[in-house]
């Protein structure tokens, strides 16, 4: 191993504490950017959903300078593509349980009744996080939260992809509770 009498640069300092911070909030949602960047990795065969994940966390979601890093959750993408979102989608938080609502998006062009919608809540604290799938054309969407994210600041995300899990639409963030 070789090592060395010199300090490390501020610069450094600052991407080896991105890295980490880019790497750990990967890990705990690896599972999504696997099927949002899915169908980028087939395009490009170089490339792996956690590395386009890493790389897009790094540049776009950590913010500030060091050591004063910050996670903007706002900026997290789960998922890319052209498939369209739900349209006016709102989260009502009750003791135990979120539910989701949207209006209904069937009369565009494209929107499929069976495509896909997967609904993601994140806690940081817990570096867990718990999702619901359902389908374009169901109304509304309820999710159990475990007791254990009780009184934890969590994030919600959504993705809706074809029923064949083919195409992604470019993940929304709905906000926190």
């Amino acid at each position: 191993m070789l090592t060395t009498q010199k300090k490390e640069s501020i610069a450094q300092l600052e991407v080896r504490l991105r890295f980490k911070m880019a790497t750990r909030l990967v890990r705990s949602l690896m599972p999504f950017f696997k099927l949002g960047y899915q169908a980028r990795c087939r395009r490009k065969k170089k490339l792996k959903p956690h590395n386009v994940a890493v790389a897009r966390v790094f540049k776009e979601v950590i913010k500030g300078n060091y050591p004063d890093l910050l996670i903007d959750y706002s900026a997290l993408m789960l998922s890319e593509g052209s498939v369209h979102n739900l349209y006016n989608s709102a989260i009502l938080v009750t003791t135990g349980q979120i539910e989701l609502t949207h209006a209904s998006s069937l009369d565009y062009r494209w929107n499929y009744y069976d495509d896909k919608v997967i609904w993601v809540l994140y806690c940081p604290t817990l570096e867990e996080s718990i999702s619901v799938e359902g389908k374009r054309e169901d109304p509304s969407f309820t999710m159990t939260v475990p007791p254990r994210f009780d009184g934890l600041e969590c994030h919600h995300y959504l993705m809706v992809c074809r029923r064949d899990y083919s195409e992604f639409s470019k993940s929304s963030y709905l906000g926190r509770s």
